[in-house]
């Protein structure tokens, strides 16, 4: 592998983030379809909602990737947003649910609907998507975005 200086992958930062600004919004059709041609195959992604920035995300097999967030038969671990928007509504009832471990919550019975509908909610928002095949540069974008742009749903946190 080629060794590259931190400093000059950082230097891309700022062209990847206009570029992503730049970028065509991409919405699924009535079906929940993506159109045909994704501007790239792996990259950055981003949601969109009312033309806020919500969630970042970054994948190898974008198509396949964006479908997974909106999918209905989605877990907590393929539509990871969708369940961070549901996590945020049920904590009005449930406070102590960050303490609960991620495959308990999805299958609680006041949790799963709310999930369901979030996952509906991420199927009407508009992508924007930037392409990236290095994955290191991924990797640093994905937070250097997330940090200019504050999508409120990412979390970084390990689980």
């Amino acid at each position: 592998m080629t060794h590259r200086r931190f400093e000059d992958v950082i230097a891309k930062m700022h062209k990847y983030l206009q570029e992503l600004k730049d970028c065509q919004v991409i919405t699924r059709d009535g079906r929940g379809r993506l159109p045909p041609n994704l501007p790239a195959n792996e990259g950055i992604y981003v949601f969109y909602k009312g033309g806020e920035p919500m969630y970042i995300g970054r994948s190898d097999r974008l198509r396949a990737r964006l479908l997974q967030h909106g999918r209905a038969s989605g877990g907590s671990e393929t539509a990871p947003f969708a369940f961070n928007i549901a996590k945020e509504q049920f904590r009005a009832r449930r406070p102590d649910c960050d303490s609960m471990f991620r495959k308990v919550l999805a299958e609680d019975p006041e949790f799963a609907p709310l999930f369901c509908k979030a996952k509906q909610r991420v199927r009407r928002m508009g992508i924007r998507v930037v392409g990236i095949q290095d994955p290191i540069e991924q990797t640093i974008f994905e937070v250097y975005a997330h940090l200019k742009l504050g999508t409120p749903f990412n979390s970084f946190e390990n689980h």
